[in-house]
C-alpha cells in the first residue's frame, strides 16, 4: 500500500468524523496542498453521509392533517374518469433506492473504520512480537559469548594445570640441596639453545630443561647420552615443542661411576643403541 493509498483510506474515517491524533494532523496537511482525488472522494463521502439520517429518522404528521381528511369525506363527491396513476410501491420506489444506497454506502464506510482501526492494531502487535523477536536474539547472542567466555576459561584452566604439573616437580628438584646442576652448551655458534641436567644424587634420578632446541624434524627425536669411561649410554628420549621450554624427568641413571659428559644427539624416530646423529648439547659434570 502507497502513502496516498493510505490517504484515501482515511479519507472515508475522516468523512464520518472518526478520525483523530496524528492521523488526523496528517491527513489535513494532505488535503491542505489541494489533493484533487482525495477532495473529490471526501466531497463524494460527505454527500453520502448527509442522506443518512433520511434512511433511519422518521417525520410527525401535521397537526391539521386529522381536520382536512374529515372535511374531505364531508365535501359530496364528483366522480371523473381519469388515467390510472402510478400504485404506491412505484410512486416510493426511487426513495427506497435512494435510502438502500445510503445505507450501504454508510455500511461500506463502517466496514472502512472498522478495518483501518483493525490494521492499526495488527501493525501495533506485529512491532511488538518484532521487538520481543530482536530481544531474545539479543539475550541469545549475549548467552553464547558468556559460553564462549566459559569454555575459554576452562581451556585456560586445564594449561595452567598443566603447567603447575610441569614446573611444581622442577620446583621440588630446585628446593632439594642435594640437586646438582650442570650446565649443557650448544656446539653449534648460530644455536642458541642451552640446557641443564638436574641431577638428584641421592635417588639418581635426573630432569633436563632446555630452550630454544628446534624442533624434530619428521622421523626424528632427540636423545639424551651420558658418557663414562669414554663410553656413551642412553639415558633417554624426548621431543621438544618451538617456543616452549623443555621440562623432561628421565628418571632414575643406573650407570653412575666416573660419568664426565652428559650430551643430546638428534636421531632416528625411537632412539638408537649408540648416537650416529649431529650433536646439540653438551656440558662436563
Amino acid at each position: 500500500m502507497t502513502q496516498h493509498d493510505r490517504f484515501e483510506e482515511m479519507v472515508y474515517v475522516y468523512s464520518l468524523g472518526a478520525l483523530d491524533g496524528d492521523d488526523l494532523e496528517l491527513l489535513q496537511k494532505h488535503l491542505d496542498t489541494g489533493c484533487d482525488k482525495c477532495t473529490s472522494i471526501l466531497k463524494e463521502n460527505e454527500e453520502i453521509v448527509s442522506l443518512i439520517p433520511y434512511s433511519i429518522g422518521s417525520e410527525q404528521p401535521p397537526e391539521n392533517l386529522y381536520k382536512r381528511i374529515m372535511d374531505s369525506i364531508a365535501q359530496p363527491k364528483s366522480y371523473k374518469y381519469s388515467e390510472p396513476g402510478l400504485s404506491f410501491w412505484q410512486r416510493i420506489s426511487p426513495l427506497w433506492y435512494g435510502l438502500g444506497t445510503a445505507a450501504a454506502c454508510a455500511l461500506l464506510l463502517v466496514s472502512v473504520i472498522f478495518n483501518y482501526k483493525y490494521s492499526n492494531v495488527i501493525k501495533e502487535k506485529d512491532s511488538l512480537i518484532s521487538s520481543l523477536q530482536t530481544d531474545v536474539q539479543k539475550k541469545d547472542s549475549q548467552l553464547f559469548a558468556l559460553n564462549e567466555k566459559l569454555r575459554n576459561k576452562d581451556t585456560e584452566f586445564v594449561s595452567m594445570q598443566g603447567v603447575i604439573e610441569k614446573y611444581g616437580s622442577l620446583a621440588d628438584y630446585l628446593k632439594d640441596p642435594d640437586v646438582a646442576v650442570i650446565n649443557l652448551v650448544s656446539l653449534d655458534p648460530e644455536l642458541k639453545a642451552i640446557g641443564r641436567i638436574l641431577w638428584q644424587i641421592k635417588e639418581n634420578n635426573i630432569v633436563f630443561v632446555s630452550s630454544n632446541l628446534p624442533e624434530a624434524p619428521a622421523g626424528k627425536i632427540y636423545q639424551m647420552w651420558l658418557i663414562a669411561d669414554g663410553t656413551p649410554k642412553s639415558v633417554g628420549i624426548f621431543d621438544v615443542k618451538a617456543d616452549e621450554e623443555t621440562i623432561v624427568d628421565l628418571g632414575k641413571i643406573t650407570e653412575i661411576e666416573n660419568i664426565k659428559t652428559f650430551a643430546v644427539t638428534l636421531e632416528p624416530e625411537g632412539g638408537v643403541p649408540q648416537p650416529t646423529g649431529q650433536m646439540y648439547l653438551a656440558g662436563d659434570v
